[in-house]
């Protein structure tokens, strides 16, 4: 049996000279692409002297793909973060491979209209894919993963029975990739939804369908590995011996992010104990080489952490999760590969909170609440915005970052149009300072890195913080801060600025606009 199913993308391009569309005068609204029938994403790049007028096209393609992956992104934690905590984290849980790796994402039967504009030599591009085509699609690959979980399922049961452990154990394990496309896909299917439909209920359905497969999954592999989860260092190479068994590698390079906690992307102290517990087990355990990410690289493409895994010499990224669950604590983690993003392993364990409390490492940052509740606030009506693109990164990327006491944090941003960009940043006390405030990119920088004219140094308060970015094609109205250590703090409290800032009706039509959010974790050596 085949560990995977892969995935067909289906993009036809329509080059349309002439007459200009529709949807590029409104900016990715579409008669023919009505948002009842259909998902879109808008893209648009234009001309430099480094970017001629066929890569403007491919960016603007990739770009309105992009758009339309996040907006899945986002319509998936809506739903989910709009229940309480003890509803939902089940639910989280059970999708949070496929919400972490969302950026990857690939879609059936997507299609890309793409138009040039001689005169202001500007490339724009529509994606959409009709939700009754991704309905189908994904229906079937839902309903061909399901059958191969249970064919796998049915197949390890008779080899454990029949004594053949080893031919039992692979079966068990290649369930691992097969659940992971299946949250995929049903992702997909959940974002394709119409908002007249109970998404929540289907969510919810969905868990209970496949929680009792995958936990017997996870109990048939600890009981015939018989090696008990009483410590890291035993957790760790449970789930090493798991992804080295289940994907064959003999030789790799792999890069150790630090997992984080549940479906929040903030690291904590225990997460990054348990990065160097995992470290050793790479190469303990799995015999690949361990890489250190590099610090400060300049990446050309819109795949940032695929860059920087590549430049650091890495064939093989290994990520995840810890969640608390009522018996405990749930680790998941996968190992994609550089090149593709495509996932060639993932495993789970399920162990005491003890594990974790014996270490003396907290495993959430010592500000959660308040970061929680922030991050809350962010996901309220959060803007996906369309054609305008602004990406924004640091000296150690942009996922899964932590930083100690006297490390040093650069920021970059790139975008596609001439544009305003404000920064703000959530420190863990709660205070949020402006760091520029209607910095102007014009056209010369469009579609290069800038450095934005400031260092950090981490420095207490510590705990999870947030660097905001807001890019618009028109000025930003003033907020009233106050000057405190040199530094511009915000006198307004999150909700009312986010509200005014996000808030579109004294923005003249036309005005395009978007956000992006890094989050990272600041913490004593």
């Amino acid at each position: 049996m085949k560990y995977f199913i892969g995935i067909v993308l289906m993009v036809v391009p329509l080059f349309l000279f002439g007459q200009t569309p529709e949807w590029v005068k409104s900016y990715g609204k579409s008669s023919r692409y009505p948002d009842q029938r259909y998902l879109t994403g808008f893209g648009i790049s234009k001309v430099t002297k480094d970017l001629d007028r066929e890569k403007c096209l491919q960016r603007s393609a990739d770009a309105a793909r992009a758009h339309l992956v996040q907006s899945i992104r986002v319509r998936i934690q809506s739903t989910i973060g709009s229940t309480t905590v003890e509803q939902n984290q089940k639910v989280s849980s059970y999708f949070s491979s496929a919400l972490q790796a969302s950026s990857s994402l690939e879609l059936q039967g997507l299609g890309v209209e793409s138009f040039f504009d001689e005169d202001d030599e500007i490339a724009y591009a529509l994606a959409f894919v009709a939700k009754e085509k991704l309905a189908t699609g994904y229906g079937e690959k839902e309903t061909a993963l399901r059958k191969e979980i249970r064919q796998r399922l049915e197949a390890g049961r008779r080899f454990e029975s029949s004594g053949m452990k080893s031919k039992a154990l692979e079966e068990y394990l290649g369930c691992y990739p097969l659940f992971r496309q299946l949250e995929e896909a049903q992702s997909i299917l959940l974002a394709g939804r119409t908002a007249a439909m109970s998404a929540f209920d289907e969510l919810e359905g969905v868990v209970a369908k496949d929680e009792v497969p995958i936990s017997e999954v996870r109990e048939s592999i600890q009981r015939l590995l018989q090696h008990p989860l009483k410590s890291p260092e035993d957790l760790a190479w449970y789930l090493l011996y798991n992804l080295k068994e289940q994907s064959g590698l003999k030789e790799a390079a792999v890069i150790v992010a630090p997992l984080t906690y549940q479906d929040t992307r903030m690291g904590s102290p225990f997460s990054r104990y348990f990065k160097q517990v995992l470290d050793g087990k790479v190469t303990e355990v799995a015999k690949w080489a361990r890489v250190e990410q590099i610090d400060g690289l300049q990446p050309k493409t819109r795949n940032v952490m695929r860059e920087l895994a590549e430049a650091s010499g890495a064939t093989y990224v290994l990520k995840g999760t810890y969640w608390e669950q009522p018996d405990g604590l749930k680790f998941c983690v996968t190992l994609q590969r550089t090149s593709d993003g495509r996932l060639i392993g993932s495993a789970e364990a399920l162990t005491s909170a003890g594990v974790a409390e014996g270490t003396g490492f907290s495993i959430k940052p010592q500000n959660f609440q308040s970061a929680f509740h922030d991050q809350r606030a962010f996901n309220k009506d959060e803007v996906v915005g369309g054609g305008l693109s602004l990406e924004v990164w640091t000296n150690k990327g942009m996922d899964d970052l932590i930083f100690t006491k006297g490390e040093r944090m650069n920021v970059y941003v790139r975008v596609n149009l001439p544009c305003y960009v404000r920064f703000l940043y959530h420190l863990a006390d709660g205070k949020r300072t402006m760091l520029l405030d209607n910095y102007y990119i014009d056209e010369s920088k469009v579609n290069m890195v800038v450095q934005i004219p400031a260092e950090f140094e981490c420095d207490e308060p510590y705990g999870a913080e947030f660097l905001q970015a807001f890019a618009r094609t028109e000025r930003f109205e003033p907020k009233e801060t106050v000057e405190s250590d040199g530094y511009e703090f915000l006198k307004e409290d999150l909700e009312k600025f986010l509200s005014s800032t996000r808030g579109m009706k004294q923005v003249k039509p036309g005005t395009m606009q978007t956000e992006t959010r890094v989050v990272m974790t600041t913490m004593e050596k």
